[in-house]
């Protein structure tokens, strides 16, 4: 059963609880690849895995310190704006970390997998979360007091080089996140984007490519910070330049080749 990892959590809104439920529809499928938004996905390489820092001494350390819970799918490991506790190590499964603004606008940072962490940046406890996090699919964590973190920072090499390879990753993922959001409209993000999920999930259905993961609208809207609505309409533009198609099961791209060029869409000011 799920226990909550923020004791003082506040009573999360209606709203936030119908958004949490809402947005998973492909999410449980995430790419390998923590951020889906780059147009250099070389350039972050693989997510680190803190684990492969460990030897046995630093694994027995990191157990005697860490509570292991259960997440169950869709429910969240800390919500911004509780106070911060600590961080939450994944052992298993795959986390989401978002922001959702006052008006309700999501931007998605990134998808963490195995060996990974959320509770950052400021990893020793103290102030306010500035991220949420919630598990796309079931996930097994190890949940560490911020004094812990410090201890063990101490203590181990190992997992002090694990939490530093992680806190690069991340910088990595945020410095990719606000080039993107800064430098790039509404419809070259969602062309990007697009181009970025045939890599990872495509499927060649003859002059096209199939992506094999049924990501709703609302979740392309969270990762490219716009509106479902907006994204709605996009998608349909495209389909109607026979960019795109709509199959049983996920999006068609048959002209990947304009996608990749960042061909604009109209009516990019209703985006945000």
């Amino acid at each position: 059963m799920h226990r909550s990892l923020s004791p003082g959590r506040r009573p999360a809104s209606a709203a936030y609880e119908r958004f949490l439920m809402s947005s998973f529809t492909g999410a449980d499928k995430a790419a390998p690849a923590a951020v889906l938004l780059s147009d250099n996905r070389a350039a972050l390489g693989r997510q680190p895995n803190l684990f492969e820092r460990l030897d046995e001494r630093d694994r027995q350390l990191l157990l005697t310190r860490a509570k292991r819970q259960v997440v169950y799918r869709g429910k969240p490991l800390m919500r911004q704006g509780d106070a911060h506790h600590g961080i939450c190590l994944i052992e298993s499964g795959v986390v989401r970390s978002f922001y959702m603004a006052p008006t309700g606008r999501v931007i998605t940072l990134a998808y963490w997998h195995h060996g990974n962490f959320v509770g950052g940046p400021q990893i020793y406890g103290g102030g306010e979360h500035l991220w949420s996090a919630v598990a796309v699919k079931t996930s097994v964590v190890l949940a560490l007091s911020g004094r812990d973190v410090r201890d063990l920072m101490e203590t181990s090499h190992g997992f002090s080089m694990g939490i530093v390879d992680c806190l690069i990753f991340k910088a990595k993922c945020y410095a990719v996140l606000a080039q993107m959001l800064g430098t790039r409209s509404a419809s070259e993000r969602l062309a990007q984007l697009l181009v970025n999920l045939c890599d990872l999930y495509g499927a060649s259905k003859g002059n096209a490519i199939e992506i094999e993961a049924a990501f709703s609208h609302r979740d392309l809207a969270n990762m490219i910070g716009a509106t479902r609505q907006w994204v709605t309409a996009s998608l349909k533009r495209l389909r109607e330049q026979d960019v795109i198609d709509f199959g049983s099961s996920g999006l068609i791209v048959k002209r990947i080749d304009l996608l990749s060029s960042g061909m604009p869409a109209e009516s990019d000011n209703t985006a945000i």
